[in-house]
């Protein structure tokens, strides 16, 4: 079973080149150096150009006997090499600085401009101001400020603000639970009972007894005397002419 086959071309994250950050890069470079270029990528593609133009914005930063126009792969990977690290020894981030692939393999062509962009960014503080990229923001100068031992002693004794806490509030009218405390006029319970607590109204109860059934008038209790068609049986029926 034949081994699959990745190419990084098809992986990589490819910005796309803006048009006229490429031209104002190509005419930046082509003032600093006085050279014209028909194809721009593949003009500088061997990096030698790119290490021409770090000695342009600083004489001597890399040795030109290090770097030479080659179609060999490895001699051209060797001088984009060169170019990175002199972007880094000008103070240009890592983050704004190519790989080789960006440049030799066509990777990422939008980083290359950025990283020429960067270069311009960084020429004014060496020294150079012949020429700039219009609109091109520079980088920030380092602002290193000297102290006396008098100064840094007294900002060890400084409390920061954190550590001072909030702003002090007067709690006087609440508990320790930060409770607001009502006024003592309130505290007291009001006398007036409400409805819930009056309960029902008072009802008559004289004519019912423990239970609540309703007591009978005492003339009422006693028994009848009068007896009822039951307990006077039938009528009485002549039995003079019948045996036991």
């Amino acid at each position: 079973m034949a081994k699959p086959t990745y190419n990084t071309n098809d992986i990589a994250k490819v910005k796309d080149l803006d048009a006229d950050r490429v031209e104002a890069a190509i005419n930046w470079m082509s003032a600093v150096l006085s050279e014209d270029y028909t194809d721009f990528f593949e003009d500088i593609k061997d990096g030698v150009e790119l290490c021409k133009l770090l000695n342009a914005i600083k004489p001597g930063l890399i040795a030109e006997k290090k770097f030479k126009k080659s179609k060999i792969v490895f001699v051209c990977r060797t001088n984009i090499q060169l170019f990175i690290e002199g972007c880094k020894k000008l103070g240009i981030p890592e983050t704004d600085c190519i790989e080789t692939r960006d440049l030799y393999d066509k990777q990422d062509l939008a980083s290359v401009i950025e990283n020429i962009y960067a270069v311009d960014r960084i020429a004014g503080k060496h020294g150079y101001t012949s020429n700039s990229i219009q609109g091109n923001s520079k980088y920030a100068t380092k602002n290193v400020r000297q102290f006396d031992a008098a100064t840094l002693a007294k900002s060890k004794s400084a409390v920061p603000q954190m550590a001072k806490g909030g702003i002090y509030q007067k709690t006087s009218g609440q508990d320790g639970y930060g409770i607001v405390k009502t006024d003592k006029s309130m505290q007291q319970p009001s006398q007036v009972q409400g409805v819930w607590a009056q309960g029902a109204k008072k009802v008559d109860n004289k004519g019912m007894d423990g239970y609540g059934i309703v007591k009978t008038d005492k003339s009422m209790q006693n028994p009848s005397q009068v007896q009822s068609a039951w307990q006077k049986g039938s009528f009485k029926q002549e039995n003079k002419g019948m045996d036991g």
